[in-house]
């Protein structure tokens, strides 16, 4: 294998494959062109190298369009800021974490669309990287004062995107780097089980937000789409622990689990009681909410273990508490069947589900946050336009506000909109915002 990679890298020289021949280019030569070299070699070049080594092999291949030094950025995980990829190493010089809100480069993430400034001797260009919907970071390129062709460096980015996310699955890299403090060894313990934050189709968005990222002690969500079938649950268990960390995975696993065997909703809340009740001996429990969405028809079926009730957005209100009775947490021994809630879903509308750290956040000088504020929070911080991801992540940090900047809670929430949502516009403009300056 590394024999293999050697002879792969060595064909390759500064910007693409050489001379060898593949698909005719543009002017039907017989040999590709820039774009496809491009690709090619990063391929190449990214497939033996290890994660912190991948912008140099950007600038290896990008070099013919005028790339002269490029940047991972990582989100880290509590959304505040994007820390360069460096592993063990030192990084580029120059380049130090920058702040979400209020750089360039923290525009490109919030609304996932290029932005480009001047320097000295010489243009700046910031893209998206992302996993699918799944926001990683930024890209930085030092370009000359003519951009030679964006088009062809969007796609590197979206490329840079993939091969992040696949590199993440098999290195400590990417997620040492994505945290600015040490985790709990129950908050490591569930974000293995926990999918990517975003997910999008067509057809549906997912955005979910975790806080303290770093201390989570029992919260948990997950989703899945099958077919036409979207499944979304959320989770909070008893305690701050490691054994509420526990019992989140018990409770998760046996959800997905009986959801894999062909399951439906009440399936999913008999086999999860079963499973916490009989590992925790009845002196536990988690809340829950289990739900399913058809996307073709927009009906949403849902059954409540004793959860705060999901909240239905529309056109930027909330319009409903889905508040029928819920049953027992999961644990305590309810046998009762599971009633099966209905909701009718229009195209554009959101349902928001979250941890009782959401509506029961307090002041410093202890007041009461509540439903009926959480509802006004969610109605302030939508700006139409951008990624659901983005709504989310501004929630969570009014939220914060709330409580002078420290959750006391954890603190969960999870966005489902059906239907499509109007995209960011094509300049990089970001909605509600004014231009953070640095050229256009």
């Amino acid at each position: 294998m590394e024999e293999s990679c050697r002879q792969t890298n060595s064909q390759s020289g500064p910007g693409g494959s050489g001379d060898r021949g593949g698909p005719d280019g543009p002017g039907g030569s017989g040999r590709p062109d820039v774009g496809e070299r491009m690709v090619r070699d990063l391929l190449e070049r990214a497939r033996c190298s290890a994660a912190e080594l991948l912008a140099d092999a950007v600038v290896h291949a990008a070099a013919p369009l005028g790339v002269r030094q490029a940047v991972i950025y990582m989100a880290d995980l509590g959304q505040e800021s994007l820390v360069p990829l460096h592993g063990d190493q030192a990084w580029t010089p120059g380049s130090v974490p920058l702040s979400i809100d209020g750089t360039p480069a923290g525009r490109v993430y919030r609304t996932l669309t290029p932005y480009q400034s001047d320097r000295e001797g010489g243009r700046t260009l910031w893209l998206p990287l992302v996993d699918g919907a799944d926001r990683l970071g930024v890209l930085e390129l030092s370009l000359p004062e003519i951009v030679p062709d964006r088009a062809r460096l969007m796609l590197l980015a979206s490329l840079v995107g993939l091969l992040l996310a696949t590199k993440r699955a098999y290195s400590d890299t990417v997620p040492r780097t994505r945290r600015t403090q040490l985790m709990t060894l129950s908050a490591e313990m569930e974000w293995v089980f926990m999918p990517p934050l975003t997910f999008s189709t067509e057809d549906v968005q997912v955005g979910a937000l975790l806080e303290p990222a770093y201390e989570l002690g029992g919260d948990a969500f997950d989703y899945s789409l099958s077919g036409d079938h979207l499944h979304v649950s959320i989770y909070d268990a008893m305690g701050h622990d490691l054994d509420a960390g526990l019992l989140a995975a018990v409770a998760l696993a046996s959800c997905r689990n009986a959801r894999r065997n062909g399951g439906d909703l009440p399936d999913l809340a008999e086999l999860a009681e079963e499973a916490v009740a009989e590992h925790f001996g009845g002196e536990r429990f988690i809340t829950a909410v289990l739900a399913d969405i058809d996307i073709r028809t927009g009906v949403m079926r849902w059954i409540n273990c004793g959860h705060p009730p999901p909240l239905l957005v529309r056109q930027g209100k909330v319009v409903k508490r889905l508040d029928q009775p819920p049953r027992l947490p999961l644990g305590l021994g309810d046998t009762q069947p599971a009633a099966v809630y209905e909701e009718r879903l229009q195209r554009g509308d959101q349902v928001l589900l979250f941890t009782d750290g959401v509506s029961e956040a307090r002041s410093p000088e202890g007041e009461l946050l509540g439903i009926d504020r959480v509802c006004d929070l969610v109605v302030r911080t939508r700006t139409p336009g951008l990624p659901v991801a983005e709504g989310l992540r501004r929630f969570v940090r009014a939220l914060a506000e709330h409580q002078h900047g420290r959750l006391r809670d954890d603190t969960t929430v999870v966005l489902v909109e059906w239907g499509p949502s109007p995209a960011p516009s094509a300049d990089g403009t970001e909605p509600g915002a004014a231009s953070e300056g640095g050229g256009t």
